[in-house]
């Protein structure tokens, strides 16, 4: 193990402590009650993110020099995991906002922040990262959205595909191209508002699960913005992606471990109360390794994702760690879910109980913010070349 790889200390301070503790406390009053309505009615639920906002826990690592809270990443981290564990369709909501708000947290100019970030503080807003294309998800450095510099304006032509909170963001985060020849130098990233002439949001696509969240395709057709509204320097925007990524895989996977959580309390219960051969199922043994693993899988991933959380929070280079923890923990929570499903049995098949629902919305996080497979050849490249 190299230097720096060693996990630290993760004692919790009160005022952590505390953001836990307000967290489930809305979770469970405000969350849970109503997750399965919002996921069999496809609603987007406003009202519980005008609750979120008041109470200040939208956007927590918004700048304390545009009135945000000024959290840190393992804070959100906290926060993810329990809001997770009471539906991560809404859950993925605030992951898709805290995302497109980081390029400009972290490689915004002073202007840019207090123009685009503090409107965040001062009522609901919603925001959405527009990176994957209809033919480029993964490769992302051929995409073919182009920006072109015209006199003091950029104009953007392009499609983005499957883009989270598109249908209600005020702002827009774009990835496009402004010298195709130059590949992923050639990338750059710029804030373009809702109300920018030229956009054209696409039908809300129903989705398999996380239903209480909102995606949809966005055309750009010759929309022009200001000079000021790129982020960064031309060219830096695969750089930008890639370092707000490492960010959001992080949360990413506190949101798997919240619905791993959900699911394995779930089963406890279920296993306790479910009668066979004159006896609860809790006390099987094979039920009772599906217990086990379960809360053990839960641990690990919890470590991992904290760990990358810390080291991010430190600047510090966390792109191994935050995939480690992305990879892992989703995968843990599909197969917690499904592990869920058994034990519940044909129960669990049904929409009638809520496991089935878990192990649908479980599927797109190991999806979202990079397919695992991918996340998972660049780190074994990452060790064939260490090597080398």
């Amino acid at each position: 193990m190299e230097t720096g790889e060693y996990m630290v200390d993760f004692s919790l301070t009160n005022d952590q402590t505390d953001l836990i503790n307000l967290a489930i406390k809305f979770v469970k009053n405000e969350i849970s009650p109503f997750s399965a309505k919002h996921d069999k009615e496809r609603t987007f639920p406003l009202d519980i993110y005008q609750k979120l906002y008041e109470l200040g826990l939208m956007n927590p690592r918004l700048p304390q020099d545009v009135s945000g809270a000024g959290l840190g990443l393992f804070d959100e981290c906290l926060l993810t995991e329990e809001f997770g564990y009471g539906c991560t369709g809404i859950t993925s909501t605030m992951i898709g906002t805290s995302t497109a708000l980081d390029t400009i947290i972290n490689y915004g100019s002073s202007e840019q922040k207090n123009k685009f970030l503090k409107p965040f503080t001062e009522k609901l807003m919603f925001a959405s990262f527009c990176l994957t294309e209809p033919d480029y998800g993964s490769d992302i450095t051929s995409l073919t959205t182009s920006a072109k510099q015209e006199d003091n304006s950029y104009v953007i032509n392009g499609s983005k595909k499957l883009i989270t909170n598109a249908p209600y963001s005020n702002i827009f985060i774009v990835f496009a191209t402004t010298d195709p020849s130059k590949k992923r130098h050639g990338i750059t990233a710029f804030i373009v508002p809702k109300d920018t002439e030229g956009i054209s949001i696409g039908k809300e696509l129903a989705k398999m699960g996380q239903r209480a969240s909102s995606s949809a395709d966005v055309d750009f057709q010759n929309v022009k913005i200001p000079l000021e509204n790129r982020i960064g320097k031309e060219g830096e925007g695969f750089i930008i992606a890639l370092n707000t990524l490492n960010k959001t895989r992080v949360l990413i996977a506190s949101a798997a471990i919240g619905l791993a959580r959900s699911a394995m309390d779930y089963s406890l219960d279920y296993s306790l109360k479910r009668v066979q051969f004159d006896q609860p199922i809790a006390n099987f043994e094979a039920i009772q390794i599906k217990l086990a693993n379960m809360t053990q899988d839960i641990t690990a991933s919890r470590l991992l994702t904290w760990n990358a959380a810390m080291k991010l929070d430190k600047c510090e280079d966390a792109s191994k760690e935050s995939t480690y923890a992305k990879c892992f923990a989703t995968d843990m929570a599909m197969k917690t879910a499904i592990e869920a499903v058994q034990i519940y049995g044909g129960y669990g098949y049904t929409k009638d109980y809520p496991i089935e629902k878990l192990m649908r919305d479980a599927k797109l996080l190991q999806i979202f913010g990079g397919v695992n497979e991918i996340l998972k050849l660049n780190i074994a490249k990452s060790m064939i070349k260490s090597k080398k």
